[in-house]
């Protein structure tokens, strides 16, 4: 992506907590500038990983 001149990544979709959690802290550690899109994601467990935080 960095290639084609991508610098910013927008994340969205079903399970926060899991795929959208860590495509977008994927997407930083790769240098991306990385929004989450809140409103338009649902997370499976929405007690679970992020009602806890950061680990």
């Amino acid at each position: 992506m960095k290639e084609r001149g991508v610098n910013t990544v927008f994340v969205t979709g079903l399970a926060t907590d899991f795929c959208v959690a860590w495509s977008a802290m994927d997407a930083r550690k790769l240098g991306f500038t990385t929004y989450v899109i809140e409103d338009t994601t649902r997370a499976m467990d929405p007690k679970g990983l992020l009602a806890a935080g950061p680990g």
